[in-house]
């Protein structure tokens, strides 16, 4: 009787000495009682300012006249427009009309002064013909009279003959001077006058320029050694028959003129390049290039704000629909939410500070290792990945060159994936480093294949790999620098963190060790057996394992009235409790577990395994014994009330429990037991809330039943024979040879 007292004083006094101070700071912390909306909001304002203030140059009051105050920079690459254009129109006024030669009229006009040539031959052999056979008659005549002459030999009806074959009407004074000439002056005139045609119209003959041609080739005819009839003679259809033959192309010279604009390089000033030095006068040109930069007060660059809005309302909604829409178990942890959020905002920051120095030094992989610490592999990459197409926006409109961006982007991409998918293996704290450095050597690897594809001279590409294994580091030291500061403000389980709360001298399982000795044992079983079925299916081992050991701290309320606890031959406090209250005093052990767990400021999935770890099932003994007083007893009055189990960890610690207190006593035949324990849990609806296949619940019968083989092997039995008592003779050899031995030491 008084030890059934002194249970029940413990149990009323355990629940208030389980409220210490500590478990109201948790409460009251900021990141917990923040709303999630309120910190999406939040994060959105700083966000945008941050990348405001690093894409956004400062601004300077100056007009056209005024001195400058100061040297000013140009923030990114800014063109100067005015003396691009000036360039540019000085190379298309350079560029000469095009003219497309009508090679029709040049053959008409070779042909026409052909025939006037042809006619003009045809015509002089015609009459000098005549005059070859007047001057022939007259030598057979016996020269009598006077010796025919052209003149009078041929005439009337027969000059006006000849004059009709030449295409150009000439009159007959002019046919006679034809005749007259020499064969040779006339052949040199005629070859000449065509010769300069011909070139002429080769060359391409423009409207404007035909008196101009005309000149040109009279000027060749009469530089002959000729008479002036010659002259005029070989003349007469270049005058009479020249015309253009070439026409401007408008089409063809306005496309050589934009083609000579667009070779034109554009006037860039690069960034950090001073466009206006302290001193000195501010001239138009001067205004258009700091208005293009932006760096006029009042002249606001809209689309470069309107740019980072959206890009920042795509980077929270991203965040949002991911957390909320895709992981919906994070929909209302407000300790991971704040905790992503404020890594990608701190991101923002160190590259928005970063970029005026170096973009390759910004620590590209620290946010997918710290986040997937914090939460999982696959939301740290994620969120990594989007940091670092932020950064590189940033980058870009801060006027960064684009191929620099780029090699930036594809090796923040690889670092994150490298850092973020392997940082969660790691358990020890050094690891974090060597994990970082990894991560930099992905990037540096990226760096040097791009760098070949794309032949950047070998100096800079070692340069960019320094600099990637340079941020590697860095990112390592950071995450394994500030990694307390995520455990104790958000809670964050870090693998390395699970591993200081297995150790025994954690303050609640010290607890545990002394005052309830068998919860502690029955603990590190089910945390062996739950850490196997974990690896076996690839969850999350240590925390299960973790989960074991807290799981039952609530006992520590009163120990005493749970069998592990009470001593052979002790009395039973339930012998004095109605069925009700024993179990209404057992099924409170589960929310003391998580009272105890949240006073001590442990994470909250360690809080949700140890309240969820009996789920709704029925306490079987306190029922059939109240159902033997009373068959119409409820059912449901006699279930515990923690909840369903919701991650697979904790449904792995609640089959660990059952099964590890059901089977002590199996004899060796482990397995069929474990799989009726867990065929009833299943049964029950324990299971519901877990995306458990049947499979997995055989690969976790499998693996409880390796462990509990070789927890409870069996034992070989010692002979009971005692050794014969050994006589002074038998050791005094022994005696003399261990003091030789320890005088040898001495002298030694």
């Amino acid at each position: 009787m008084k030890f059934a007292k002194a249970a029940k004083r413990d149990k009323e006094r355990a629940p208030r000495q389980a409220k210490p101070k500590q478990e109201r700071s948790r409460e009251d912390k900021f990141f917990v009682r923040i709303p999630v909306r309120a910190a999406y909001a939040v994060f959105a304002v700083v966000a945008l300012l941050t990348m405001a203030l690093a894409v956004v140059p400062k601004s300077y009051a100056l007009e056209v006249g005024v001195v400058a105050p100061e040297d000013i920079y140009a923030p990114r690459e800014v063109e100067d427009t005015l003396s691009t254009t000036e360039l540019r129109q000085r190379a298309s006024d350079a560029v000469k009309d095009i003219y497309t030669q009508d090679g029709s009229i040049t053959t008409s006009v070779n042909d026409q002064v052909k025939a006037y040539m042809d006619g003009v031959d045809a015509a002089r052999a015609a009459g000098l013909l005549e005059y070859d056979n007047a001057v022939s008659a007259w030598e057979t005549g016996g020269r009598e009279g006077t010796k025919p002459t052209i003149a009078n030999t041929v005439k009337g009806d027969q000059l006006h003959a000849l004059t009709a074959q030449v295409p150009i009407s000439i009159s007959d004074s002019e046919m006679l001077a034809l005749l007259q000439m020499t064969q040779g002056q006339w052949d040199t005139a005629k070859a000449a006058a065509q010769q300069a045609v011909s070139d002429a119209l080769e060359a391409g003959i423009q409207q404007d320029r035909i008196d101009q041609t005309l000149t040109a080739i009279t000027a060749t005819v009469n530089a002959l050694d000729v008479s002036d009839a010659v002259k005029t003679a070989a003349l007469r259809p270049v005058r009479t028959y020249i015309r253009a033959n070439a026409f401007l192309d408008e089409a063809a010279t306005q496309a050589a003129r934009v083609k000579a604009e667009e070779s034109v390089a554009p006037v860039v000033y690069k960034k950090g390049q001073i466009i206006l030095r302290m001193g000195e006068v501010v001239t138009e040109k001067h205004m258009s290039i700091l208005r293009d930069a932006g760096l006029i007060a009042g002249k606001y660059n809209w689309g470069m704000y309107a740019g980072v809005v959206i890009c920042v309302a795509f980077m929270t909604t991203t965040i949002w629909f991911y957390m909320h829409r895709l992981l919906k178990a994070y929909a209302k942890d407000t300790e991971k939410t704040s905790l992503i959020l404020l890594v990608v905002w701190g991101m923002l920051l160190i590259a928005a500070l970063m970029q005026k120095f170096e973009l390759y030094l910004v620590p590209i992989p620290l946010a997918a290792m710290l986040i997937s610490l914090g939460s999982d592999s696959k939301t740290g990459i994620l969120m990594g990945c989007l940091v670092t197409l932020n950064i590189a926006l940033m980058a870009l409109a801060a006027g960064l060159e684009t191929q620099r961006v780029l090699f930036f982007l594809a090796a923040g991409w690889i670092g994150s994936i490298t850092g973020g998918g392997i940082v969660k293996q790691t358990q020890t704290r050094t690891g974090i480093v060597v994990i970082g450095l990894f991560s930099g050597l992905s990037m540096a690897a990226i760096y040097l294949t791009a760098g070949m594809m794309l032949a950047v001279a070998w100096r800079e590409i070692v340069w960019m790999m320094t600099m990637a294994l340079a941020c590697g580091a860095v990112s390592g030291i950071l995450c394994l620098g500030t990694t307390p500061f995520w455990e104790s403000c958000f809670h964050v389980l870090t693998p390395m963190k699970l591993m200081e709360l297995c150790n025994p001298t954690n303050p609640l399982l010290k607890r545990l060790m002394f005052e309830a000795p068998g919860t502690y044992h029955h603990s590190v079983m089910v945390g062996n057996l739950a850490e196997a079925a974990a690896e076996d299916l690839g969850a999350n081992a240590l925390l299960a394992r973790v989960g074991s050991y807290y799981h039952d701290v609530g006992k520590l309320a009163a120990p005493r009235f749970f069998s592990e606890n009470q001593p052979a031959g002790t009395e039973n406090p339930h012998d004095h409790l109605t069925p009700r209250e024993s179990a209404r005093l057992i099924a409170r052990h589960p929310i003391d577990s998580a009272k105890y767990i949240r006073a001590a400021g442990l994470a909250k999935p360690i809080e949700d395994i140890a309240r969820q770890h009996h789920g709704t099932s029925v306490m079987m003994y306190f029922y059939s014994k109240a159902a033997e007083e009373n068959p119409d007893v409820h059912v449901d009055d006699f279930r515990h009330v923690g909840g369903l189990p919701q991650t697979v960890e904790a449904a792995i610690v609640m089959l660990a429990d059952c099964c590890e207190a059901a089977t002590r006593s199996a004899g060796g035949e482990y397995k069929p037991r474990i799989r009726a324990l867990v065929q009833d849990r299943l049964d029950d609806g324990q299971l519901d809330k877990v995306p458990l296949t049947l499979k997995d619940l055989d690969t976790i019968v499998n693996a409880f039943d390796r462990v509990l083989r070789g927890a409870y092997h069996g034992r070989i039995q010692y002979p009971d024979t005692k050794l014969p008592k050994r006589t002074e003779a038998q050791t005094a050899p022994q005696e003399r040879e261990e003091e030789e031995g320890s005088h040898e030491a001495d002298s030694d």
